[in-house]
């Protein structure tokens, strides 16, 4: 090339890249550099983007051919290495060594951590949490208070948390797969929960705002599930045959030095305690993590939790089996017989377990094993020991196959462990207005979030359905008002169903809409209280004329003035106006001209 390239030029990164894997291939195949030696194969350079990193073992004459083949492709390329950023720290058998090669030239050494692709790295995996996650706490307040001044919405609140918040944290969930102290996930709820309710207490359950839209939920991120899904993929890339890497053979080398069964842990429900004698924290991790997965995995296409299918269980390693001084079962020749799980032990279809003299027939155990067996049988609860349809192959298999094909693992495997919580308290409450028919609140509440695109207003109606509007009723039990009664009447106590629909100062707005939607439909219309409530199931514009009516009697409520039919009248109109702009913008004026099929 005889010019350069401007900056963002597209062909940039791939003349770069061209430069930088030759590099790295002259460095591997170099007999003087030695690298650091990984189950079959050796460790020398690590690349990401424009970050490289190398594992020498620490020889003079290594470092020596190191930068002197990175000084050659500098003077090729003109890419130099700025060696002033470039830091060095001994690892293994050499950690704490004196000797500081290329010191001299601005090489930075570390003793106990360094820093890379914005990670913090310590020699021991014990310092990981305090040096990434823990400092992050703090960075997601300073964030947090950027907003607190504004007046967003519920919704808008939780888009600044999944855009702004989660982002900081993403990077060390998916990269470090480390086990995380449940205390952090405490520290990080309060204060994303705090943001959320203004400095205040929780108005609504957690697990209740994590529910999505059908279930009456807003769709918040639960930290906790979050993060295990990231550590998916690691398990995935483990539990793929075709996928290899250093890292992996890794992990994979110590789980053979583990069982004699490479897969003896993927099919046992191991303790922490057992995993973590495997020396390997991202190892324990993964299994920890596809233990869990599997549990609601099982929940979701089989109907019932993992651990409540006694013949799948693995007998060795099991958390459920154990002996009274917590000693867990692993029997090698057992194993080597193959008997792996409680299915092997029963003698379908006949109930309760196999004999002895059984299991010398079926699998030619020693017969010195009598004891083996007692013990054994005796430490396994009595509800695993039953039979079941399901059979383990095909569980492990399942579970596994769907990971494969998955290409979104996190987002799939956040879906699947992420636990519903039906709001029966509220669905009870709310029933009592539409005796005796029965409710489809799946629909009622898609029907409400999905007639509006104003956040407020979806804000509004998850307050609504919750009861977390602070009517006077229930400020006058908790002793922040002189008298329970309406704000609008000042006669009866202001409950939902009063203030919204029964109060003489709102009744005649409602009987006005009703009688100008009859005009402009030329269709009678009846309208109970629960659709006055929730709007009507069979018309998506009418539940949100219906709601507009509902909040600007919110608003009408707190700015002390009486609500009328004009005043209701402009709220409407204000609304088509910003939302024709909206759909004018995005080109979506035929979506608008459908919903909005008349005026009142």
């Amino acid at each position: 090339m005889e010019r350069g390239i401007f900056q963002g030029c597209p062909i940039s990164p791939y003349l770069f890249l061209l430069v930088i894997e030759s590099m790295a291939l002259a460095i591997r195949q170099n007999p003087n550099i030695q690298g650091i030696p990984v189950a079959e194969n050796e460790l020398k350079i690590s690349l990401l983007a424009d970050d490289s990193t190398c594992f020498i073992d620490g020889s003079d004459n290594s470092f020596k051919s190191l930068f002197d083949t990175i000084g050659f492709f500098s003077e090729s390329s003109g890419c130099k290495l700025n060696i002033s950023k470039s830091e060095a720290i001994w690892i293994g058998s050499l950690k704490g060594c004196q000797r500081y090669p290329f010191c001299e030239k601005g090489l930075k050494w570390n003793k106990f951590t360094f820093k890379t692709l914005g990670i913090h790295f310590s020699l021991t995996t014990d310092h990981l949490y305090d040096l990434n996650h823990k400092i992050k706490l703090k960075s997601i307040e300073n964030t947090l208070n950027c907003w607190r001044a504004r007046n967003l919405s519920l919704v808008g609140k939780i888009c600044v948390v999944k855009t702004l918040l989660l982002p900081q944290v993403l990077y060390f969930f998916s990269v470090l797969c480390i086990k995380i102290p449940k205390k952090f996930f405490r520290q990080l709820n309060t204060i994303l929960y705090k943001f959320i309710w203004n400095g205040g207490s929780d108005r609504v359950k957690r697990r209740l705002m994590c529910n999505d839209y059908s279930l009456g939920g807003l769709k918040m991120i639960d930290p906790y599930t979050f993060s295990i899904a990231q550590k998916m993929s690691w398990v995935k890339m483990l539990l793929d045959d075709k996928y290899q890497s250093v890292w992996k053979s890794i992990e994979m080398s110590i789980l053979n030095n583990f069982s004699s069964r490479e897969d003896i842990l993927w099919k046992a429900y191991a303790p922490q305690s057992i995993l973590n004698k495997l020396g390997s924290c991202q190892l324990a991790e993964s299994l920890q993590t596809w233990y869990i997965f599997r549990e609601n995995f099982a929940k979701t296409e089989f109907g019932t939790v993992f651990s409540a299918i006694g013949s799948c269980q693995c007998i060795w390693f099991n958390r459920n089996i154990c002996s009274k001084s917590k000693h867990y079962f692993l029997y090698e020749d057992w194993l080597d017989k193959g008997i792996v799980y409680i299915s092997d032990l029963l003698n379908p279809p006949h109930p309760g377990n196999k004999l002895f003299e059984e299991l010398i027939l079926d699998y030619d155990i020693g017969k010195k094993d009598r004891r083996k067996y007692n013990f054994l049988l005796r430490n396994i609860p009595n509800d695993l020991l039953v039979t079941s349809d399901l059979t383990p192959d095909k569980i492990f298999d399942d579970v596994k196959t769907k990971l494969l094909k998955t290409l979104k693992i996190p987002k799939y495997a956040y879906s699947t462990m992420l636990e519903s919580c039906s709001p029966e308290r509220q669905i009870l409450f709310w029933n009592d207005l539409q005796e005796p028919d029965e409710v489809d609140w799946e629909k009622t509440h898609v029907n409400n979030f999905k007639c509006t695109i104003s956040t407020r207003i979806r804000s509004f109606y998850f307050k609504l359905f919750h009861r977390a509007i602070g009517l006077n009723e229930f400020l006058y039990k908790i002793k922040r008002k002189v008298s329970p009664n309406c704000s609008f009447c000042n006669t009866d106590p202001e409950t939902y169903s009063h203030i919204f629909v029964e109060c003489p100062n709102v009744k005649p707005i409602w009987d006005e809409t009703v009688k100008a939607i009859i005009q402009k439909t030329n269709k009678p219309l009846n309208v109970s209280t629960f659709e006055k409530m929730f709007g009507c199931e069979s018309d998506r514009f009418l539940t949100y004329l219906f709601l507009l009516l509902k909040y600007y009697i919110y608003i009408c409520k707190f700015q002390s003035k009486p609500p009328n039919f004009e005043g209701y009248k402009c709220y409407i109109t204000a609304n088509k106006e910003l939302e024709y702009c909206i759909a004018k913008k995005n080109n979506k004026l035929p979506i608008h001209f459908r919903k909005w099929r008349f005026n009142i």
